[in-house]
């Protein structure tokens, strides 16, 4: 029987020079993984036992697949022993090692919890093996399980550790080339606050390592990713096998169908009135024809603004994927309120054009609805209204002995409810005393402020879901923007997002 070969391939195999000059050097580094290597003293059996097909220090279940495509097929297994459960993929011989795969290489070369790990590769006859992390699921799985609901943070986490991964990748120089559902992986992790999500980006079978000046890749209808979620360029420049220059752009494109699709848990944003089969999604890709509606509601005005730039028809258009990750639809709670608080003290110290932040909630009250409108008091709770109505009873007292009241009098008064910058004010200078609440223990109830107020801010982020959005695009204009703003935008450096 012919001899099982086993490799482990580390970053240290490879060195940074290769990744310069792809085309020629990583090709030859993934010929030297997969066959220069000292074979083992004493060659690996390939056996079976107890349903399990044994290749070196890999076991697989044949009838256990956890998932296929067109270059592997993964099925659950172990490496070394049947407690370490572990996923195997196995990989044909001849597309591993063919020039233009460049898997091994980058799953040798990465190393980060948003992208999935391999461990050991195992080889024999025309496959090889590689044992990698068994996953709870698959994005495309976890989202459309008929039997859980997926808050909404939870999702946010999602997409944030799946854009987290990419920007890694990029950083790397590599282009994954078919971001889609399929290729993220769920792993479920026991916390103090739960059961807790993470993902991470796999399948690099037609991932690609770009230098500074890539020379271009061929994109055969055979592999240019999945169909549904390519760039429009792909289909305009594969006319046969017409190459074309291959940028980080194509991932940000994908991305952005796939944010789009965990957010609304499992709907394609380019299936609109045709329906929601595959054929009729590539032609609204051309056309960009988005489904905006998807994202319409006030919670999802973020991921609006944010897709409008990641779904541009022109790859140039598109921010790089460290510009993506900074923008407010990937903020938790707690630094959306720190965001809103930042402004407000701009404005306090005279640092930020309010006149032109007022004016663009006006200009875009139909987007936006009601933030800034005539009255964003009414979103409030009614323990609220009635905490702030107590607060007035000493103004109408003074009013009664016919005084006229001074500002720090004014109380709830002084706050104009078709005023955003009175908004942010008010959540400033209520954030600041809280002592002012003891008389209102209702306002501790967890769905309003909390125990000890905790919640304070994720209630007004609640509330106002379209606030740090609007608030972000305004001050992207470095002329109005103030030291406590300014922080926010370490890699947007330009007028990216637009207010639509």
């Amino acid at each position: 029987m012919p001899g099982v070969k086993s490799v482990i391939v580390t970053a240290q195999n490879i060195t940074q020079d290769k990744v310069t000059n792809p085309e020629r050097e990583i090709s030859s580094s993934v010929r030297s993984l997969t066959l220069n290597y000292q074979p083992p003293t004493i060659p690996h059996s390939s056996t079976t036992h107890n349903g399990f097909k044994i290749i070196g220090k890999i076991g697989y279940d044949p009838t256990k697949i956890i998932g296929k495509g067109g270059f592997a097929t993964v099925y659950e297994g172990y490496l070394e022993k049947p407690s370490r459960r572990m996923a195997i993929r196995r990989c044909s011989k001849a597309d591993i090692e063919d020039p233009k795969s460049k898997e091994l290489l980058i799953l040798s070369q990465i190393e980060h919890e948003n992208l999935m790990k391999y461990y050991i590769t195992e080889e024999e006859h025309e496959f090889i093996y590689i044992a990698m992390d068994l996953a709870h699921s698959t994005l495309d799985k976890w989202i459309q399980n008929p039997g859980a609901e997926r808050e909404f943070e939870l999702l946010i986490k999602v997409c944030r550790d799946v854009t987290t991964g990419l920007k890694e990748l990029h950083r790397q120089k590599i282009i994954h080339r078919d971001i889609k559902p399929h290729n993220v992986l769920i792993f479920l992790e026991e916390t103090s606050l739960g059961t807790i999500p993470k993902a991470k980006l796999t399948d690099f079978g037609l991932s690609r390592v770009m230098d500074k000046r890539p020379d271009g890749v061929t994109t055969s209808r055979g592999n240019r990713g999945t169909d549904t979620y390519l760039p429009p360029e792909v289909y305009l420049h594969t006319e046969g096998d017409m190459p074309f220059d291959l940028q980080p752009s194509f991932d940000i494109f994908s991305l952005g169908i796939l944010l789009a699709f965990t957010m609304s848990k499992g709907r394609h944003i380019f299936a609109g009135s045709d329906g929601p089969s595959p054929i009729f999604i590539p032609p609204n890709i051309m056309r960009n024809n988005v489904n905006w509606e998807l994202v319409s509601s006030p919670e999802l005005t973020s991921l609006r603004n944010l897709l409008r730039v990641m779904l541009a028809m022109s790859p140039a258009e598109r921010s790089q994927v460290n510009v993506i990750l900074e923008h407010p639809f990937f903020w938790d709670s707690k630094r959306t309120f720190d965001f809103i608080l930042a402004v407000s003290n701009d404005i306090k110290n005279n640092a930020t054009d309010n006149t032109k932040i007022q004016e663009t909630f006006k200009k875009y009250k139909k987007d936006f609805p009601n933030t800034g409108g005539e009255e964003w008091k009414s979103r409030l709770d009614e323990p609220i209204l009635s905490w702030i109505a107590d607060k007035d009873r000493p103004l109408e007292t003074l009013e009664e002995t016919g005084k006229k009241a001074n500002a720090k009098q004014l109380g709830w008064r002084k706050y104009k409810g078709g005023s955003v910058i009175h908004l942010i004010n008010f959540i400033r200078d209520q954030n600041q005393h809280y002592e002012n609440m003891s008389s209102h223990p209702e306002l501790q109830k967890p769905e309003l402020f909390g125990p000890n107020y905790k919640n304070f801010g994720s209630y007004f982020v609640r509330k106002f879901p379209e606030l740090a959005t609007v608030l972000y695009n305004v001050l992207q204009d470095k002329a109005i923007q103030g030291k406590h703003v300014a922080t926010f935008y370490r890699y947007n450096r330009e007028l990216t997002f637009k207010l639509i």
